[in-house]
């Protein structure tokens, strides 16, 4: 079996931004598995500047980048099966939880286009950590009054400003938020889950094996 790579450039629609920046375009490595017969299977690793990864950092070490070529084993084997990976799972594909489309933070008259565009999307995610954060929340709540809304702060707040978001937020049909304060603050977090009006959800808090016992414990 052989293991090759390339690197592809994406180009949203829109650029893609966040509390802590954004970006225009981006770079992925696309991972192939040639097995004997030469059935290919594909996976993907996209690179995140936030936890100090590159496409270099990913070619490197492309052997340890377990998701991605666990993405393209599966696939390899999924089509010499003749079988969608999600029936090698056992899965139904009619029970899958709806995904979100996500709402990136940009200038006012710019967010109505974007949720526009989300039309089939039941649930929209909304990016914040600004400072006209309640008027971004405000003008798509508006533009789509019947969706199912959750927030994403991507770690920009703090604790006190959190919970104060979340009444906000709660008054404004938000369903959840997520990672409302820097990642390193589990202590911050734990305060935020027990005093929020929404339930709260980590990401960044959780970037490693490690980390996601240590924020059970603390939060629980």
């Amino acid at each position: 079996m052989k293991l090759s790579h390339q690197t592809i450039e994406l180009k949203p629609t829109h650029p893609f931004v966040i509390a802590r920046g954004g970006y225009a375009h981006h770079r992925n490595v696309i991972v192939r598995l040639t097995g004997d017969d030469g059935t290919e299977g594909f996976g993907e690793a996209a690179p995140n500047r936030y936890y100090g990864e590159s496409v270099a950092t990913v070619i490197a070490a492309l052997g340890q980048f377990k998701s991605a070529v666990s993405s393209a084993l599966h696939d390899l084997v999924g089509k010499r099966l003749g079988l969608p990976v999600y029936r090698i799972w056992g899965l139904d594909a009619s029970a899958a939880p709806e995904s979100s489309f996500t709402i990136a933070i940009a200038e006012n008259h710019e967010l109505e286009q974007r949720v526009a565009e989300a039309r089939d999307y039941p649930i929209l995610k909304i990016k914040l950590g600004t400072d006209r954060d309640m008027e971004i929340v405000r003008i798509v709540r508006n533009a789509a009054p019947e969706k199912r809304l959750r927030v994403d702060a991507n770690a920009a707040w703090t604790p006190k400003q959190a919970v104060k978001m979340s009444e906000f937020l709660a008054d404004q049909g938000v369903e959840m938020l997520e990672q409302p304060v820097p990642a390193s603050d589990i202590e911050g977090l734990r305060l935020v889950r027990k005093r929020s009006k929404l339930p709260v959800f980590a990401d960044e808090s959780c970037r490693c094996g490690w980390c996601t016992p240590r924020v059970l414990s603390t939060c629980r």
